[in-house]
């Protein structure tokens, strides 16, 4: 799980720089510097601002992880979440997220079989935009955590969700982000998701 931390970090890390660099205009007259401005802008796809006025929803899938017995275990996660722009840089809604991981274990029930442990967070879920192409969000609610195949357990408690992530693309109405989410069921669990979010 380590590993699928350091490629998401470093993959935020780098876009998020990118989207801030700014290259100079040529040093030319006003009409050869307005010229290349408007090749600039065609070349990366100048569009509308997106809205962010009414109501969204997102659904994102990737790769997750949790800490099984000390040894770190990765799988599936994806999250979906609806909700509702209260100003241009914030909304507020409901959001599901889960993790399900799987492994082969001798003592698993039957013998050699494998155990699967799901990992799943609902609740309130705040999202804000620090910057137009990145954002974190948040939220605290009910979690629950199965086990099958070990300890053939259910448990539900209250946990937090946490995320950060950037916007790979945008258009007025849509936009495709790449985040990292860490839920706090136990195990805890971590993901590096890439969603689709209408807006």
């Amino acid at each position: 799980m380590a590993r699928i931390w350091l490629v998401g970090v470093g993959f935020l890390a780098v876009t998020a720089a990118s989207q801030r660099v700014a290259v100079a205009a040529p040093d030319a007259g006003p009409e050869a510097t307005q010229d290349w401005r408007a090749r600039q802008a065609q070349a990366m796809g100048a569009r509308r601002p997106p809205q962010r006025e009414h109501a969204t929803v997102e659904a994102s899938l990737g790769i997750g992880g949790a800490a099984i017995d000390v040894a770190p275990q990765a799988g599936l996660a994806a999250a979906v979440g609806v909700g509702v722009f209260v100003g241009p840089r914030a909304a507020v809604g409901l959001r599901l997220a889960g993790t399900l991981v799987t492994w082969r274990d001798d003592a698993a029930v039957p013998p050699r079989g494998r155990v699967y442990q799901f990992a799943g967070w609902l609740g309130p879920s705040l999202q804000f935009f620090v910057v137009p192409t990145t954002f974190v969000g948040g939220g605290i609610g009910a979690t629950v955590s199965t086990n099958r195949g070990t300890t053939d357990r259910t448990e539900f408690a209250l946990g937090a969700d946490l995320r950060a992530g950037v916007v790979l693309y945008e258009s007025a109405d849509s936009a495709v982000t790449l985040a990292i989410e860490v839920t706090g069921v136990l195990p805890a669990t971590g993901a590096v998701l890439l969603g689709y979010q209408h807006l």
